[in-house]
Formats: C-alpha cells, structure tokens, sequence
C-alpha cells in the first residue's frame, strides 16, 4: 500500500463534544479575564501613567525611587511629547531615565543613572529632559 492509498482509506471523524477537552476559561466567579490578569500587571493612577510589570521590576532591581513627585514630572513630559507627536520616548533625569510609550502613556523599562552612561536607545523618536524630582 502506498502512501496516496493510505491517505485515501484513512477517515476521520469529529471529536464528539463530549470528548473535546473542557474549556480552559474559567468561570468562577472570583476567575479574572486575560485582560484583567494584565491590567493587574500595569500599576497607574490618577496621572494616568502607567508602570509596566517589565519596568516596576526594573526599577525594583535598581533601586530607582519613582515617588508622585517624579510621576507627576513623568505626566507632564508626556503631554508635552504628546503635543510635539511623539510616540516613543526618552526621559532623562540626573537619576534616572524611562523609555515611554507616549501614546499609551506607559513606562517600558527604567534605567539607573549609573547605566545611562553606557547605552545605546534604539527605537525612540524623541528625548525629553526632566529636572530631577
């Protein structure tokens, strides 16, 4: 038998419902969506900038202090690339620096003042300098 005649002779038939797995959404009450379970991942506030997981555990593992004082300067900055058109950032402060996504108002990742020195920022459009909150 060749593999023509095998394909030919070979039938398939739908998986019954009863034999398909069972939905892996939950719906127990107290389940969160996928996109809740991001959202859980954001951090934000009134200012309306967000923190991503990727740059809160950046700021975490180097020690940057991001106090209202500094998120409020952070808002500002990206209302004011807002108006310029800008659509992804970097912000620099003598502590510190943020790559922004100026449109989604969210912080990607955060850099210490001892890294900034020596790096390259690839994919921005625009720098923006912040006095030091």
């Amino acid at each position: 038998m060749n593999v023509r005649t095998l394909a030919a002779t070979r039938v398939t038939q739908p998986i019954a419902p009863e034999q398909r797995a069972p939905n892996r959404q939950s719906s127990s009450p107290g389940a969160k969506s996928f996109a809740g379970e991001l959202a859980a991942h954001e951090l934000k506030d009134a200012s309306g900038v967000r923190v991503s997981a990727h740059a809160a555990e950046r700021m975490q593992q180097r020690d940057i202090q991001f106090s209202q004082q500094s998120r409020a300067e952070v808002a500002a900055a990206l209302t004011e690339l807002e108006k310029k058109g800008a659509r992804n950032a970097l912000l620099l402060s003598e502590s510190s620096a943020f790559v922004v996504s100026v449109p989604n108002r969210t912080i990607v990742t955060a850099i210490a003042n001892n890294e900034v020195q020596s790096r390259a920022f690839t994919n921005i459009d625009s720098a923006y300098v912040m006095r030091d909150a």
